[in-house]
């Protein structure tokens, strides 16, 4: 039974709770102190920012699989930050469908396992400087720049356009910092170091339409000359009628490509290598089992559970009820994996990592159709990363 004084304290968390508040993302103990309190009672819907934030892994899991209750077209409503639609990640039912059909061939595991040796060949080529060297900046040297190398190449931009790109993945994923921040020089920001609403939105429209227009460029090179590349791909993809996409579909796919396949690898890698520093034995324990070809898959997949990083938003599709929380049309709802995935309610020793966890449903990638269409690339990212830095750095 929760205590009364823990309840008190869960009920001042909810009450004011903002998953993007600095003060809370900067102590982890904390932060995950306080997902366990709000996981033992009953939601709230936060005052600070008007959302609902689900924590628990089962409503979670339900809502991931519940799309016709719980939407992912949620600007169809109130779009305050400027932030451009996508394809397939803000489509819902048989259009979504669609989409990920024409898609999941290219994202499968036969296709990423193509790029097996280019991922550890840029890997090692980000690490070896590191490893050399007495003092690094490990989100800045490796972490941010290994995803966005791989995704130019699978995608056909030119790989030296990556510095570009990191840039605005940063406006577009990661403004609300205030680390980034500093790093785009933003000097208009509120007391917490995030910059003014206007000042976020306009960044992210700008960011935008430059995105936008660097996208188009690239799909009329490839129509004039086809690489073995995704956009040459997505060109020659069609839909069950057998007419080829338009140039708004394409330019929203490709736009959507770019913003999932980039932040997440990033995030967990920052994340795992900072408690490896903190927690050598971890580290210990993951180089021993790393190159066990039975072994390594299952202590990857722990480490993506417990360093998951991401909370996806839903918008409410019609007043309901749903696990005792009475929810309005157009309420929207943060599904927390990062609270999810430490839930001791569904993973016994839910804080501690076990590299041979099974089964471990995890919700890192989400579930249901709109899982990770990146998955296999994001598993394989993550593994040989690792990988290679131990290699190279194995002390």
């Amino acid at each position: 039974m929760v205590q009364k004084s823990d309840q008190a304290r869960a009920h001042e968390i909810a009450e004011s709770f903002d998953w993007l508040d600095p003060e809370l993302r900067a102590d982890m103990d904390k932060e995950y102190e306080a997902y366990s309190l709000l996981q033992r009672s009953p939601r709230e819907r936060s005052r600070k920012t008007n959302e609902w934030y689900f924590v628990g892994h089962e409503e979670c899991r339900e809502a991931f699989q519940k799309a016709e209750l719980f939407s992912n077209d949620i600007y169809a409503v109130d779009n305050p930050h400027g932030i451009t639609s996508t394809i397939p990640a803000n489509t819902d039912g048989p259009e979504q469908r669609v989409y990920r059909k024409m898609l999941d061939p290219m994202f499968n595991p036969q296709s990423m396992e193509r790029l097996e040796e280019d991922i550890r060949r840029f890997a090692v080529e980000l690490m070896e400087p590191i490893a050399a060297g007495e003092k690094t900046e490990f989100v800045e040297a490796f972490a941010m720049p290994f995803p966005t190398i791989i995704f130019c190449r699978l995608m056909g931009f030119p790989m030296d356009d990556h510095p570009k790109i990191m840039r605005w993945i940063d406006i577009y994923m990661n403004s609300q910092s205030p680390y980034i921040v500093k790093r785009l020089r933003i000097t208009e920001v509120d007391d917490m170091g995030r910059p003014l609403p206007e000042v976020a939105r306009k960044l992210a429209e700008d960011a935008g339409t430059e995105i936008s227009q660097y996208l188009g460029d690239l799909l009329s090179q490839r129509r004039q000359s086809p690489q073995d590349d995704i956009l040459s791909a997505l060109l020659a993809a069609r839909r069950p009628d057998g007419e080829p996409m338009t140039e708004d579909e394409l330019t929203k796919i490709c736009f959507n490509l770019f913003l999932g396949g980039l932040d997440k690898v990033t995030g967990m890698l920052a994340m795992i290598i900072l408690d490896f520093a903190q927690r050598s034995d971890r580290r210990s324990a993951f180089i021993e089992v790393m190159d066990n070809p039975e072994l390594v898959g299952p202590a990857v997949e722990e480490l993506i559970r417990f360093h998951s990083i991401v909370t996806i938003p839903r918008r409410v599709t019609t007043d309901c009820e749903f696990r005792g929380v009475k929810l309005r049309e157009n309420d929207i709802v943060e599904l927390m994996t990062t609270a999810a995935c430490r839930d001791e309610a569904r993973f016994a020793g839910a804080d501690e990592l076990d590299y041979g966890r099974s089964p471990n449903p995890h919700l890192a990638f989400g579930v249901g159709w709109h899982r990770c269409l990146g998955i296999h690339l994001a598993r394989r990212e993550v593994r040989i990363a690792l990988q290679e830095i131990h290699r190279l750095m194995p002390t």
